[in-house]
């Protein structure tokens, strides 16, 4: 059972490369596929575990002979571990050429002189299909493994139709998890990380992560520190979770609806045992007005088993429609069996022209569960709620163009939030989210249970805060004479 990072950017290929040839010196390695490493020269290559060494129109074994065996081909190695002060990568070759077996310094020239082939450092796939196609390949995996898909910002990822990441059961895959790479995420407002942007309407999905079909061992998928950016332009559910998926720290906005007869939602699921956590959603709109039933939602959650939705930030969903019956809810989260874990969301400025809005539409057995959640009407419920709460005495910005929905001094959500631990939720005999999931990180990365905090209600930690309008533990001087 391993962990196997795989890189996801525009430049996979060597006329745009991540680094420009590389000088390799040595190499120690044996097998089929051949793995072992490869000692560069030289000042250090950008280069991330996950990027492929890529060998352009390199030959086999020329030698210094009139002939070679096989050529030009393109080969590449898959980089596991990177050892900067001694130069070193660890490297095992993934596809490319017509064996597998190829000792990248021994056994490659650039031509047919006998010229030693020196590689390029590209990314693994360009694109989220092209790393979920090959989740059901032996190439990469073995059954248990984790395949972990790191996107990086070389460019906005043009996104036209449906993506959906269904791969990994043939190869019986222990965990599918899409992320942004450290120092490639957002800081928690928009185009500032890994964005995929929507660039045209279409009746599907944006992003649709689900169980691998086949898979016995699955144990949980995730979404993460993305940025979905919709560009209001027509789409069904930004964000779809299936069975044993969530979604957190992800950016999500400018999704809208304007057909008949659909829904647009920010993150949904009707699935069981998913979980929607620290997530930042905003800027939705049903804009049709027509008698077809329509709706529009920020989270939607509605499944018999248990589903968890804790500390995320809602924000502005609109529904311009006057039909009587089209739905608009900032989070909504049914539960047919068991108590939903809805704990510590801010849900703010839900509105619909028919007056048929609720920034928070919750169903469940009992409270227990449903705790310290923030809305700016009288629908937040459960245990310690907070209503009647202002977006601009709670938010950093919300201006069009400019939002920022960290917290300011002098929030009421500052250090209201329940103390959810790590993992604090061992609910109905299951562990919420999956390992090796944590719902504790904030939108800004702050670990909440390992630094100790005092848990503030939405996506963000905000340590640097001040309750009270900026002032805390004011002195008091009581004077005698």
């Amino acid at each position: 059972m391993a962990t196997v990072i795989t890189s996801i950017g525009s430049k996979s290929e060597h006329s745009s490369p991540v680094n420009a040839q590389i000088t390799v010196t040595e190499s120690s390695g044996s097998g089929t596929p051949w793995a072992g490493t490869v000692v560069y020269s030289g000042s250090d290559p950008t280069v991330n575990v996950g990027d492929i060494l890529h060998y352009k129109d390199a030959y086999y074994n020329c030698d210094g002979y009139s002939s070679c065996a096989n050529g030009p081909l393109e080969v590449d190695y898959l980089i596991t571990a990177i050892n900067t002060s001694t130069n070193t990568l660890t490297i095992r070759h993934i596809r490319g050429g017509i064996i597998d077996s190829v000792d990248p310094f021994s056994n490659l020239d650039s031509d047919e002189t006998g010229t030693l082939a020196q590689p390029y450092i590209v990314r693994c796939f360009s694109s989220i299909s092209t790393w979920d196609a090959d989740l059901d390949t032996d190439v990469f995996y073995d059954s248990d493994d984790t395949a972990q898909g790191e996107m990086y910002d070389d460019s906005d990822f043009s996104i036209t139709g449906a993506i959906n990441i269904t791969g990994g059961g043939t190869i019986d895959l222990k965990h599918r998890t899409l992320t942004a790479a450290v120092g490639q995420r957002h800081d928690g407002t928009a185009n500032t990380g890994v964005r995929l942007l929507r660039n045209a309407d279409s009746d599907t999905n944006f992003l649709l992560i689900d169980h691998s079909v086949g898979s016995t061992s699955a144990e949980g998928n995730q979404i993460e520190w993305l940025e979905f950016d919709a560009n209001e332009k027509n789409v069904r559910t930004l964000v779809s979770l299936g069975t044993y998926c969530g979604a957190q720290n992800n950016l999500v906005h400018g999704g809208r609806w304007s057909g008949e007869n659909q829904y647009t939602i920010g993150i949904g699921s009707t699935a069981k045992q998913c979980w929607i956590c620290n997530n930042i959603i905003y800027d939705l709109y049903l804009d049709n007005g027509s008698s077809d039933a329509e709706g529009v939602y920020g989270i939607y959650m509605s499944h018999v088993d248990w589903i968890a939705c804790v500390n995320n930030t809602v924000y502005n969903v609109k529904s311009n429609s006057s039909t009587s019956g089209d739905v608009c809810v900032g989070m909504h989260v049914r539960n047919g069996w068991y108590d939903p874990m809805v704990c510590n969301n801010i849900c703010l400025d839900t509105t619909a022209d028919n007056g048929d809005s609720d920034d928070f539409g919750v169903s469940y057995g009992t409270q227990a569960n449903v705790v310290s959640n923030y809305s700016s009407d009288d629908t937040s419920t459960g245990v310690d709620y907070q209503r009647g709460q202002s977006a601009a005495d709670t938010f950093v910005s919300v201006d069009s163009g400019t939002e920022d929905f960290h917290l300011k001094n002098g929030s009421n959500a500052l250090r209201a939030g329940k103390d959810m631990g790590a993992n604090e939720a061992s609910f109905h005999s299951r562990r919420m989210p999956y390992a090796p999931y944590d719902w504790d990180v904030d939108i800004n990365g702050r670990d909440r249970d390992s630094e100790g905090d005092d848990w503030d209600i939405g996506a963000h930690q905000c340590e640097g805060c001040s309750e009270g309008g900026g002032t805390t533990n004011a002195a008091f001087w009581l004077f005698f004479d």
